[in-house]
């Protein structure tokens, strides 16, 4: 018993992925930097919280709203793509 627990929280070669080609990591980079209607409707109530909170004064809502914004935050890709600097067909 003890020793698959230690095996657990001490050993990390279980979390160890599998590498990935250079071609899949752009294949999801391209796919996550496409909104989905998630993506809207998550920052729609965001705004809609955000406004109630500006209109009752309260800074407790106002937060809210950002904590529910931050996750809608559009996948990484978006920003990477531009970055990429490599010439097209390497």
């Amino acid at each position: 018993m003890s020793d698959s627990i230690f095996r657990y929280l001490f050993d990390w070669r279980h979390l160890v992925e599998n590498p990935t080609t250079v071609e899949d990591a752009e294949k999801a980079v391209d796919r996550g930097s496409i909104p989905a209607f998630s993506f809207y409707f998550m920052l729609a109530i965001s705004a809609v919280i955000a406004t109630l909170g500006l209109l009752a004064n309260s800074a407790a809502v106002i937060i809210g709203a950002m904590i529910i914004a931050a996750p809608c935050e559009m996948d990484d890709g978006t920003f990477k793509k531009p970055v990429d600097r490599r010439p097209p067909g390497h």
